[in-house]
């Protein structure tokens, strides 16, 4: 009997396939997604762990903000969480990152992205930054953009 698969996967894109091929596709999924978590949980622990040691006079003012952005970066992508739980210390990594401070500063965002290359050579983080000149005065309830009324057109 063949039924359509219902997960985008290797094996069907959402094809007729064979139960036994759809069930082996849905394994993997699972198998996958708990190799995820787990090198999601070793990235946590190891983050956690270096943060709580006293480091270098930079790597101590640093350690919060790089690893919590590590940690939000692990979030965004499986194989970055990987190769943190699979590379160096966060310890090592801080040491990285305290030799791009040029004289007594580094912006959050250049050590991130030192943080980011220490772990995975060649990627980068792109950060977006918006300003909002009526925040004063608007409620505290989401940011909504402008309602076009597509009747008006006609």
């Amino acid at each position: 009997m063949k039924t359509k698969c219902p997960n985008p996967c290797a094996y069907g894109l959402g094809l007729d396939l064979p139960n036994e091929v759809r069930k082996e596709c849905a394994v993997i999924l699972s198998q996958a997604a708990k190799m995820t978590m787990e090198f999601l949980q070793e990235a946590k622990k190891k983050v956690a762990e270096g943060q709580g040691k006293n480091l270098g006079r930079y790597e101590d003012a640093m350690k919060r903000s790089v690893g919590d952005a590590l940690l939000d970066f692990c979030q965004q992508d499986a194989e970055f969480a990987q190769a943190v739980a699979q590379g160096g210390s966060f310890e090592d990594c801080m040491k990285a990152v305290a030799k791009h401070v040029k004289g007594n500063a580094i912006s959050d965002m250049e050590a991130w992205g030192a943080a980011v290359k220490f772990y995975f050579p060649g990627a980068a983080i792109r950060v977006k930054m918006e300003i909002d000149l009526c925040a004063s005065v608007r409620a505290d309830g989401p940011k909504q953009g402008p309602v076009i009324d597509l009747s008006e057109f006609f």
